[in-house]
């Protein structure tokens, strides 16, 4: 019955890691070059040294994370294999599938036992023909990077059970509890964004002082 989780993952394994590898280069990218903007900060500015070192730390902390992430993700691929071949084993197995509802930009997963939603962009998705008549594996990042648990996201849906993203939003605006965690999470993102737009600021500014341009000149000359 479930032999088809094994084969889809199985033709799939290598479209599945280079799809997740290129997310993780992305980061490492990202973080790299925030990485070099802390050492030449660093090295043309005494001024705020803790908050460099901390940064500088915190970068380089992410960057092996990741790196980490990206080797040992083939355990994590077949985790995901395990846990579908496991669900569909079962006689209610259909009503035991997340319910996916669509956007014009975004799937929204509801985890029944969790309740709670995972929200993925459909530029960071992938959807994937199974060899189940009528499912689909969609593959994603979850939108929401504070969620470590639920950060790679892989679900089988039938395609004639996907439902349109105003259903769902009719559905959940009925619940208070929803409305208070998404206001919760709607803070918590303002606050982080100030934060880092201070930071991105401060860098900046102290990057295209003229003493700073001068001491970084003189650090490349060098080498």
């Amino acid at each position: 019955m479930n032999d088809f989780v094994k084969e889809d993952f199985t033709y799939y394994e290598r479209s599945i890691k280079a799809f997740y590898r290129k997310i993780f280069m992305r980061r490492i990218m990202w973080s790299g070059l925030l990485l070099i903007l802390l050492v030449i900060l660093a090295t043309s500015e005494q001024s705020f040294v803790l908050l460099t070192a901390i940064l500088t730390i915190g970068s380089i902390w992410y960057i092996y994370i990741q790196i980490k992430k990206m080797n040992d993700f083939s355990n994590k691929i077949l985790e995901e294999q395990n846990k579908w071949s496991t669900l569909f084993e079962k006689e209610d197995y259909e009503e035991q599938i997340n319910p996916i509802f669509e956007s014009q930009k975004k799937y929204f997963i509801e985890l029944k036992q969790e309740e709670q939603t995972i929200d993925i962009r459909k530029k960071d998705s992938r959807n994937l023909p199974s060899r189940k008549s009528g499912y689909t594996l969609l593959i994603g990042e979850n939108a929401n990077i504070f969620d470590q648990k639920n950060e790679f996201v892989t679900a089988y849906y039938d395609i004639g059970s996907l439902k349109h993203a105003e259903i769902y939003k009719e559905q959940i605006l009925k619940s208070t509890d929803f409305i208070a965690k998404k206001r919760r999470r709607s803070l918590i993102r303002i606050v982080l964004v100030v934060i880092v737009l201070i930071i991105a600021g401060f860098l900046l500014k102290q990057l295209f002082e003229p003493s700073s341009i001068y001491k970084v000149s003189e650090m490349f000359f060098w080498l």
